[in-house]
């Protein structure tokens, strides 16, 4: 599950979260949907997942539109692990046999880092 710059208000159930690997990603500079908001989101949600992780993305706004590469490479490699397509530290992602280009490597350090250092990552 990838969730990008979500809205997470006071009381958002953890439980559609349970079991799976999760990555929430939220711009600095979102005055939509609150950066700090998803982060006591992901607090609360990181022990019922089996993965969570949570990047930030410095500068960045709601919109998505000062980093749309980031963005996207957020999501083409978390859909790749998902699909068994890419384990960390497995080289670039992949889908069928078909590379997919612009993989995060850095999402290899977000999986291994320690809780809750994994839960502001900086990007």
């Amino acid at each position: 599950m990838c969730a990008l710059a979500p809205w997470t208000p006071e009381g958002e159930p953890v439980e559609p979260v349970r079991g799976r690997t999760v990555l929430i990603a939220h711009g600095t500079d979102d005055v939509r949907t609150r950066p700090e908001a998803s982060l006591a989101y992901a607090t609360r949600a990181e022990p019922v997942a089996a993965r969570l992780a949570r990047v930030e993305l410095a500068g960045e706004r709601h919109a998505m539109l000062r980093r749309p590469a980031m963005w996207r490479r957020l999501v083409v490699d978390v859909t790749a692990r998902a699909l068994n397509a890419r384990p960390p530290g497995e080289g670039p992602a992949t889908a069928r046999g078909v590379e997919l280009p612009g993989a995060v490597d850095a999402l290899d350090r977000v999986w291994c880092d320690p809780a809750p250092g994994r839960l502001s990552i900086s990007l």
